[in-house]
């Protein structure tokens, strides 16, 4: 059901920044980041170029047993979304721009070039020119001749198209109805010359085809669930009228098509398939690899194929396993701040100690990952999404419970003395000793909070309203109070505060009361944020006091924002590269969970970069 990982004694991807310095409405600065989500992939030689987070990273394959991290570069504007590596150089497409890295040193990455607002989904390198399949720009090609300067010469439509696949004198790329057929006669002005295949409008179309453009491999993946995904390979020496040689069906599904050295690879959440293009009788060679296998690329000495939830792995020429790269912290869905830092991601839970300076990582076996996190001075507490509880102590998996029928963990709580998992349709109460049930509260909640003293819980409905609990005995859980906003909105986000308050967040307000007396509330302030925030932004999801007492931190969406609730201002606003999963304060840092871009620190405190990972540095 799970393995624990050894404690690493080393800090994989950590990365500082300069520590930021917060103004008066001044954006934050990122002060440090570990993980990300793996994207995108490439190998020459006997190097890997990964895409992590907003990240290029390299690493060393010349042990593929051993894959070891060599260099990065500097973080990009936006995330990676695909990589191809041509001599000398790197093109890398985020969710943005052409970003053009001198890899001449794989230890010292250097931009040297870029293209901007280009929105591009895959790139095709070949002699001085880029293919790009793009947002709004169709088919474009890129001037490549000097690498500083990248220059559009072509771009074929307003459309957005996510394929393409190129031989010497062809580009092939998906559309509509068909596979449409350019020829690279002029290679910065392809000219359509045909068009062949059939596919509906709505179906998702891969393809690949071998350098020489004699075949070409494409997969029809429908928009429902229950489609088949059907792989056809097509003999293209007659361009205007291929020929399928072979056709199957992926009942799995694929992730990724590949040809290399008149090999064509399958990528699927079942593994890989190689077939020999020479001989398509041949039965091909099949292996299962657990994970979101995405991309093949071959390198020296086998192949590397990238997991798109972990990291990748290194095969041979059987396509067996030989060596493995988790990627620290990939999406990270939620953290617990507390002695040491607890995260969940898709591979397991992440600790980070920073007295021992090390990661412990304990792996789960679970399809979708872990989730939300909790923590006392004793335990951690984990759900997923199947659901089932996990119980942690001393970086073991010592308990784990499936949830009722029916259930969906929406939030988290745990003390010394009570654990609160919200549900879909209830409040559960444990015993976090025992993991017994000791009652549990009817209501269709958003989330729970419990008071420091572990008398009264305080929860969310998701109307308008948050309902107070006596819950002295956790058996008997009474409800003695009740927040109504006073306009009915809904509440989007709440939040208890030193000295006996409670903050609620509302569509156009933030409102405060006064909760000395839980049976009695009364609203003691109240703060209009729409002009705050950009009108395309949505209501906070997360809601963290600072400890100064006056200070809250909101994190919605891509954005995280400040404001001083005794002056009504805003104090900070920063949006990020992806969304936010959860939130929370550690040794100064406001530390936040981000799907793709792992774990992100900002120096928020008094602390002079951060009191927390400042030993990791002391290495």
């Amino acid at each position: 059901m799970y393995r624990l990982l050894a404690v690493l004694t080393i800090i994989l991807s950590l990365s500082f920044l300069p520590a930021p310095v917060t103004a008066q409405g001044q954006e934050l600065t990122q002060s440090w980041q570990i993980g990300g989500h793996p994207s995108a992939l490439d190998a020459q030689g006997e190097l890997a170029y990964v895409g992590v987070g907003d990240r290029l990273q390299v690493f060393d394959l010349s042990d593929p047993t051993t894959p070891k991290l060599i260099g990065k570069s500097q973080p990009f504007d936006r995330l990676v979304g695909y990589v191809d590596v041509e001599g000398k150089f790197a093109y890398v497409l985020t969710s943005r721009d052409l970003v053009v890295l001198d890899i001449a040193n794989p230890t010292e990455l250097k931009v040297v070039g870029k293209l901007l607002e280009l929105n591009g989904y895959k790139i095709v390198v070949q002699g001085s020119y880029a293919y790009i399949a793009g947002s709004g720009i169709g088919v474009a090609v890129v001037d490549l001749s000097d690498p500083t300067e990248p220059k559009l010469v072509y771009s074929e439509s307003p459309w957005d198209e996510y394929e393409l696949a190129v031989a010497e004198k062809y580009l092939f790329q998906p559309a509509g109805s068909a596979i449409e057929v350019y020829t690279l006669e002029n290679p910065a002005q392809p000219k359509q010359i045909s068009a062949f295949g059939e596919t509906t409008p709505g179906q998702y179309v891969r393809v690949a085809t071998s350098k020489e453009g004699r075949v070409l491999a494409s997969t029809i993946i429908t928009p429902s669930l229950e489609g088949n995904t059907i792989l056809r390979v097509f003999d293209t020496n007659e361009i205007d009228n291929p020929t399928v040689v072979l056709e199957r069906v992926f009942e799995e599904g694929i992730n990724g098509l590949e040809i290399a050295d008149e090999e064509l690879f399958v990528t699927s959440y079942q593994g890989v398939v190689r077939y020999n293009l020479r001989n398509l009788s041949e039965p091909p060679v099949q292996k299962a690899h657990q994970g979101e296998n995405r991309v093949v690329r071959k390198f020296e000495d086998g192949y590397v194929l990238l997991d798109g939830s972990d990291g990748f792995v290194t095969l041979n020429d059987g396509l067996s396993l030989l060596g493995t790269y988790t990627v620290p912290i990939g999406f990270a869905r939620g953290v617990s701040c507390g002695t040491d830092l607890e995260v969940t991601s898709n591979n397991g839970l992440w600790t980070i100690n920073p007295k021992t300076r090390g990661i412990r990582h304990t792996e789960v076996d679970e399809e979708y990952g872990l989730d939300h996190v909790a923590q006392n001075s004793r335990r951690v507490f984990v759900t997923d999404w199947n659901p089932t509880l996990y119980v942690f102590e001393g970086g073991e998996l010592i308990d784990n419970m499936e949830l009722d029928e029916h259930y969906w963990a929406i939030n988290i709580e745990a003390s010394d003395q009570l654990l609160i998992v919200t549900g879909l349709k209830k409040v559960y109460l444990y015993d976090p000793n025992t993991l017994r049930l000791w009652s549990w509260i009817n209501m269709l909640a958003s989330g729970a909070k419990l008071s420091e003293d572990g008398k009264v819980l305080y929860v969310s409905s998701r109307w308008s309203s948050v309902h107070i609990f006596d819950v002295s005995n956790v058996r008997k859980p009474r409800e003695i109070g009740k927040v109504e906003s006073p306009d009915h909105q809904s509440v989007a986000g709440f939040s208890l505060l030193p000295d006996s308050r409670l903050l609620t967040v509302g569509e156009n307000f933030f409102w405060v009361f006064d909760v000395t007396d839980p049976a009695s509330p009364k609203e003691i302030g109240r703060i209009d944020h729409r002009e705050w925030f950009p009108s395309d932004s949505d209501v906070p999801v997360e809601v963290i006091p600072a400890s100064d007492g006056k200070t809250v931190y909101l994190g919605f969406w891509n954005r995280v924002a400040s404001f001083d609730i005794t002056s009504g201002e805003r104090t900070s606003y920063t949006k990020l590269k992806a969304d936010i999963r959860t939130m929370c304060f550690a040794g100064g840092d406001l530390i936040v969970a981000n799907e793709e871009m792992g774990l992100l620190g900002f120096s928020v405190g008094s602390a002079t970069r951060t009191q927390l990972f400042l030993p990791l540095l002391q290495r």
